[in-house]
């Protein structure tokens, strides 16, 4: 993987119209956010690591967009789902939706985004939490997408199992 990274680095100028093509007009993609892409869209199971501010939140909405997924589930913390979903409004064409959000725009089942924050998945038995998730009514689901994934390492936490036992049974492709 890091010799089909390093060349992506060095021809990433023969994907740029293409992944540009793809986002609002006016956006301008960073040599470092095509290779992101592209490289998910090789590896499918990415963590993307670059600093604050760097833009992982574009590289991953591009990427959705590459491949016209048409349900993607984000979690992200409660602090920045907001931030996704503007970035979201701001460099695509598609649509989204916070969850419990009582201003959305679209419905979850007319969203391309379903925006989830990681205390979603807290609750305190399997059962509540399963009602909870169930009564979304989001159906399948072709890519999750987990910001600030740090928030999930605790394997002894709620928000760990509850996580885990959502997309183990759902089919993800």
């Amino acid at each position: 993987w890091v010799k089909y990274k390093l060349e992506l680095e060095e021809t990433y100028e023969k994907y740029s119209e293409q992944c540009h093509a793809l986002l609002n007009d006016g956006t301008k993609l960073y040599k470092h956010q095509i290779v992101a892409a592209m490289f998910m869209n090789v590896t499918h199971n990415t963590l993307i690591s670059h600093d604050m501010g760097l833009g992982k939140t574009l590289s991953s909405i591009l990427y959705v967009e590459m491949n016209g997924f048409e349900k993607v589930v984000v979690i992200t913390p409660n602090s920045l789902k907001f931030n996704y979903f503007h970035e979201i409004q701001k460099f695509s064409k598609s649509s989204a939706n916070i969850v419990n959000w009582r201003k959305n725009i679209c419905s979850i089942e007319n969203a391309r985004y379903v925006i989830i924050n990681y205390d979603f998945f807290n609750s305190g038995s399997k059962e509540k939490f399963e009602a909870k998730w169930n009564k979304l009514k989001i159906g399948k689901i072709n890519c999750v997408i987990c910001d600030e994934s740090v928030k999930i390492k605790n394997t002894k936490s709620n928000t760990y199992h509850n996580f885990k036992r959502t997309f183990k049974k759902i089919i993800i492709n």
